[in-house]
């Protein structure tokens, strides 16, 4: 199977959907956000660790390969709490 299909298959039975505008991934109940680039560019056991990581601060966690900038979180905490 290839990598990128063997990825989607990872997110989608881990409960996470495609945001086509913003191009990320994102789950809602464990408030976390994958850009298509980070998970393009890594390995399926870096994504499958970084769904798993607990989330404890109830905050939204964006794995992307640069860091969002604070403006950029906002839009999209905005977009999927809104």
């Amino acid at each position: 199977m290839p990598r990128s299909l063997e990825k989607k298959k990872i997110l989608e039975s881990t409960g996470f959907s495609y945001h086509f505008d913003r191009e990320i991934y994102f789950n809602r109940e464990t408030k976390k956000v994958f850009s298509v680039e980070a998970i393009e560019d890594n390995d399926p056991e870096w994504l499958n660790q970084k769904i798993n990581e607990e989330n404890n601060r109830g905050e939204w966690l964006f794995y992307f390969n640069d860091p969002a900038s604070d403006a950029v979180k906002e839009e999209i905490r905005e977009l999927l709490e809104g």
